[in-house]
C-alpha cells in the first residue's frame, strides 16, 4: 500500500467550461478563468487499482444570464463558489511503464454558492448541499521514482441543487464543469 499526495492551485495549466443552468428561466455564465485548488490522497489498493479521497474549491465570476426565447441574454455580475468532498475509485491501464494512463471515477456531496445580478437587481443569492459526481481520464508520467507530471481531463456534475430567488420563489439548478489540468504527484 502507497500514499500519493495530489496538489493543484489556481489557473496555470487548467482550461474549464463551466455551464450552470438555473431550472428553465436562465442559464449564467462565467468570465474569463477560475480560481481553483485540489488536494487528494490517494491510496493504492494492488499495482492496478487505486482509491482517492479529494477536497476541491473552485469560484468563477458571472457575466451573462440567457433566460431563452423569447427573453435572451442580459449581463450579469456576481459569482459561483464550490467546495466539494469525493470519493473515487482509480484504475491505472499500464502500472509498469513510465506512462501510465487511467481512469478515475468517484462521487460525493458538494455545497454551492451562487451569487447574480442583472439588470440591476439581485437575481440569485443562496447556496446549497448537493451530490457531485466526476469522470477523469488521463496519464501519469514518470519523472523520477517518486514523481509524476500529471496530464487529465475531467468532467465534473453536482445537479438537484434547490436555491430560493431573494423574492422567495424556489429553483432547481445544476452545475457542470470541464476542465484540462497539468501538474504534479508526488508519492509519499
Amino acid at each position: 500500500m502507497a500514499l500519493t499526495a495530489d496538489l493543484s492551485c489556481g489557473n496555470l495549466g487548467q482550461v474549464h467550461r463551466i455551464d450552470n443552468r438555473i431550472s428553465a428561466r436562465g442559464q449564467i455564465r462565467p468570465a474569463g478563468q477560475p480560481s481553483r485548488r485540489r488536494q487528494s490522497l490517494v491510496i493504492d489498493m494492488s499495482r492496478r487499482w487505486s482509491m482517492a479521497i479529494e477536497a476541491a474549491w473552485r469560484q468563477n465570476d458571472l457575466e451573462v444570464i440567457d433566460f431563452g426565447d423569447p427573453l435572451g441574454e442580459f449581463g450579469a455580475s456576481g459569482e459561483v463558489k464550490t467546495t466539494s468532498l469525493s470519493l473515487n475509485g482509480v484504475y491505472q491501464f499500464r502500472p509498469e511503464r513510465a506512462i501510465r494512463p487511467y481512469l478515475r471515477a468517484g462521487f460525493g456531496l458538494a455545497r454551492i454558492s451562487f451569487e447574480a445580478t442583472t439588470l440591476g437587481e439581485r437575481y440569485l443569492d443562496d447556496e446549497d448541499d448537493a451530490p457531485a459526481f466526476q469522470l477523469i481520464g488521463g496519464a501519469n508520467i514518470a519523472l523520477t521514482e517518486r514523481l509524476d507530471f500529471v496530464a487529465e481531463l475531467r468532467t465534473w456534475y453536482a445537479h438537484d441543487i434547490e436555491v430560493v430567488r431573494p423574492d422567495g420563489r424556489p429553483d432547481t439548478t445544476w452545475h457542470w464543469v470541464h476542465s484540462a489540468q497539468l501538474g504534479l504527484r508526488y508519492a509519499l
